[in-house]
């Protein structure tokens, strides 16, 4: 614990030192911030799997794409596979998957070599309909739903592309609606936030914002989106607010964090981004390259929301979890040194929460991200860690 908290100790003092003005670190509530999570990856896991892609939660378990056996796994919070429930087999390959709570469907992306489509699974594990994504998407990282609209990242096409349910079709009608941030040639500059240059993962956070990982190597950075266009602006494309205003904030004009801080009329990227963002009119000799430092990264690839809003991403290049709060204050990172070998992490790009809680002599606590499932990108596995503040049942019942 010991070698946890110092690095917390030292990030507190730079935040105080300098651009701690920003963002202040909310003070913990009945139970430390820091915390230790260990690997409990069950052995057998793994071995039930084949080449695991992504991992969503679906149904109160998780559902885990193989693309390898092309199929659909679906696996408890503690690991085990669920046996009652056959697997959703006849897949080409699933790569991409997404939880539409509105419908209780889970969305498939697959590739058919021909393009790709999108399947809508019940929660009898039934295969509700199939749907052609556009010519438009070129290429498929992670897809994310807001109820309304389907998201998908595209990094070839270097932009998300935004389609519409469509009620008239069936549950699983689309209709293309656009893009959000695509990348314009008169407007790209290397240090805009009003784009994403390699969208990999992305989820919808809490207040409704579309949380994008931008993978391009150059830039490191977690963005976050109003996926829906401002009113009166003559474009299909969102409004860069990451972690700073609310939409109703947007639409008075309010910079969340510091009103000072404006860069034109694009908000402040370095005041509202999770990364090495660069202030107003960085200077010449400023650079977002890949980072080891605690709240930066080398090439993030994936985001996911626990019960309290924290944002965890999957710090690929650097073979970590990083944990940061809703406000985007850099909290905690596990990974490293957790293990050795083939059983070390490597390039984590997909993850998802399961939240618990820890029995005090006082009263019982919430534990937002008591488990973090990890799919490994370099041999395909399926890691699971356990936040140590948990009480695990596992003996029980």
């Amino acid at each position: 614990m010991t070698r946890r908290i110092l690095p917390l100790i030292v990030f507190l003092l730079l935040l105080t030192a300098g651009c701690g003005e920003k963002i202040t670190l909310p003070e913990a509530e009945g139970i430390a911030v820091v915390s230790d999570y260990t690997d409990v990856t069950p052995g057998s896991l793994n071995e039930q799997l084949g080449f695991v892609t992504d991992v969503e939660p679906f149904g109160g378990i998780f559902a885990v794409s193989d693309s390898a056996g092309g199929r659909v796994v679906l696996v408890y919070d503690d690991g085990r596979v669920d046996t009652f429930r056959d697997p959703v087999e006849g897949l080409r390959g699933p790569i991409a998957l997404e939880t539409d709570s509105r419908r209780s469907l889970l969305l498939v992306v697959e590739d058919t070599g021909a393009g790709y489509e999108v399947s809508a699974i019940d929660t009898r594990l039934e295969v509700q309909g199939t749907v052609p994504l556009s010519a438009e998407v070129q290429s498929v990282a992670d897809i994310a739903s807001d109820g309304d609209h389907l998201y998908v990242s595209d990094p070839v096409a270097r932009t998300v592309h935004r389609y519409t349910f469509d009620a008239a079709m069936g549950l699983t009608g689309l209709t293309y609606a656009g893009t959000v941030m695509a990348e314009d040639p008169d407007q790209f500059d290397q240090f805009s936030p009003q784009v994403v240059s390699v969208p990999a993962g992305m989820t919808m956070d809490d207040s409704g914002m579309l949380v994008v990982c931008d993978s391009d190597s150059t830039r490191n950075w977690v963005l976050r989106y109003d996926p829906i266009p401002a009113s009166g602006v003559e474009t299909d494309r969102g409004q860069s607010v990451i972690f700073g205003p609310t939409r109703e904030e947007l639409a008075r004009g309010v910079d969340a964090f510091d009103q000072s801080v404006r860069c034109g009329d694009v908000f402040s990227i370095e005041a509202s981004t999770l990364g090495k963002a660069p202030p107003c009119n960085p200077p010449a000799d400023f650079d977002a390259d890949p980072s080891e430092a605690a709240g930066e990264f080398h090439v993030p690839s994936g985001v996911a929301v626990d019960g309290d809003g924290n944002l965890y991403v999957a710090d690929r290049m650097n073979g970590r979890i990083q944990r940061f709060t809703s406000e985007g204050a850099f909290d905690s990172d596990f990974g490293p040194g957790l293990a050795t070998g083939e059983d070390e992490l490597q390039q984590p790009v997909r993850l998802a929460t399961w939240d618990g809680f820890a029995i005090t002599p006082a009263a019982t606590i919430d534990i937002p991200g008591a488990r973090v499932f990890v799919v490994d990108a370099a041999n395909g596995r399926l890691r699971i860690y356990e936040d140590s503040r948990w009480t695990p049942f596992r003996n029980q019942g």
